[in-house]
């Protein structure tokens, strides 16, 4: 196999730098900035290298802040507060650079991410003012608020912003744009049991996926389909569109929710000892929220087939997931409640 000699390069940049961070940090900061798009784990490794407290230009400060927040996002990190991002947007809410200013809707991805929806969606309506309506941070802006209205279940609006971020996806010509608001607005009338407006969108972004050939994207449209199918009592047409799912999923996914619902759709089918089959293979690499609907659904199998001593024991295992879930919720909720009344502990 071939080595990748750029992969080698930014490791070998990575360990120069984390040798000699104490220096000058704008040579690390403007390579970080220059690989944020296309090789967003590389940037997050080079500012991982870095400490804001050895950071003592302002300016450089709310770069770090603003990049490593970024890098997080685009790696899928979870953002744990605010407190970094904040020192960007106090520092660019000034300044004349609008493209700098719109990135600051990073904060409202940390909002989001901690589910405070209100001040996620506060932060998105207020970088959507410096935004270029011709440039891609628009759409993200407009996909992140519509998802924040949908979970604060506010569907009207989220149909409204969705509809906004298509009409500029496609003045943009980004292909991608549009699937996410359309595949976006089948979601609102999935969630509101619209089921034919929520197929026929599903339909027209499985159409796009499929002309881009997206097989990450055909996946979790098939399950989308599939999902509505069964919520109609359509067991084997959801059958063959979670096969479907299957068959085009990428080697390289974690493919517990495709196996959850698999399993679910089998049971429905009364295909017990398959759903045991595919429920079991999905809890391996499960969330916990998933964990909790898997081993529920596998108490009630065992229940119906009279397997009462399994049964008790997936039963309290999705308790115990369950209390876990609590906790997590309960954990979010005392942070906020910290934060609210400026509680230091």
């Amino acid at each position: 196999m071939k080595p990748n000699y750029l992969t080698i390069l930014i490791t070998t940049l990575c360990i120069f730098f984390n040798a000699c961070h104490n220096s000058n940090t704008a040579p690390q900061l403007q390579l970080a900035d220059s690989l944020i798009d296309k090789r967003a784990d590389s940037a997050l490794c080079i500012l991982e290298k870095l400490s804001i407290e050895e950071i003592s230009n302002k300016s450089a400060k709310a770069m770090y802040a603003l990049l490593l927040t970024e890098a997080l996002d685009k790696n899928f990190k979870s953002h744990r507060n605010d407190s970094l991002i904040l020192i960007a947007v106090d520092y660019y809410k000034d300044n004349s650079n609008n493209k700098l200013k719109t990135k600051a809707y990073y904060l409202g991805r940390v909002y989001q991410d901690n589910k405070e929806y209100i001040k996620a969606t506060e932060a998105y309506l207020t970088a959507l003012k410096t935004a270029s309506p011709n440039q891609a941070p628009i759409l993200q802006i407009y996909n992140n608020l519509a998802l924040c209205y949908e979970s604060q279940e506010f569907y009207l609006p989220a149909i409204k912003t969705y509809k906004e971020s298509y009409a500029t996806a496609e003045k943009m010509q980004d292909k991608y744009g549009i699937l996410h608001a359309t595949r976006g607005l089948g979601n609102v009338y999935a969630i509101q049991d619209e089921e034919e407006k929520a197929l026929s969108y599903y339909q027209k972004a499985l159409s796009i996926a499929q002309s881009i050939k997206d097989s990450l994207w055909e996946n979790a449209i098939f399950c989308d389909i599939a999902k509505v199918y069964d919520d109609q009592g359509l067991y084997i047409e959801a059958k063959k569109q979670i096969d479907l799912a299957l068959r085009y999923a990428p080697s390289n996914i974690n493919l517990s929710p495709t196996y959850f619902w698999k399993g679910s759709i089998l049971y429905n089918l009364e295909e017990t000892d398959s759903a045991i089959h595919y429920l079991s293979r999905a809890s391996t690499k499960a969330n916990i929220y998933t964990k909790a609907s898997i081993y529920q659904t596998l108490y009630e199998i065992n229940k119906e087939n009279k397997n009462y001593e399994q049964a008790i024991l997936y039963n309290d295992t999705a308790l115990t997931c369950y209390d876990s879930i609590q906790k997590i919720i309960h954990h979010t909720e005392i942070n906020n409640l910290i934060k609210k009344h400026s509680i230091y502990i």
